[in-house]
């Protein structure tokens, strides 16, 4: 999201959750209509980048990356039940 808008003033950003009560997982999908993200590039070491990715692995999650007229990630994890 830092970079996503470089030489534009204006930009959309969207986030969803969606739920999915039958497998009991969650996807939460980042999307913005900037200019796009090899979110698996060797070079992109970067600290947010490194944090985004642990939290994935903490989640026992997987990723989806999509760049088509902006930049979209997909992040799908199972629900933690508490307690138990």
């Amino acid at each position: 999201m830092k970079y996503a808008f470089k030489d534009k003033t204006t930009g959309m950003i969207s986030i969803e959750i969606q739920p999915d009560m039958k497998n009991g997982t969650i996807k939460l999908i980042y999307m913005d209509n900037g200019i796009g993200f090899d979110f698996n590039a060797e070079n992109g070491k970067g600290l947010g980048l490194e944090i985004i990715k642990g939290l994935i692995g903490q989640l026992d999650g997987t990723s989806e990356f999509l760049n088509h007229n902006g930049f979209c990630l997909s992040i799908s994890f199972k629900e933690k039940k508490h307690g138990k």
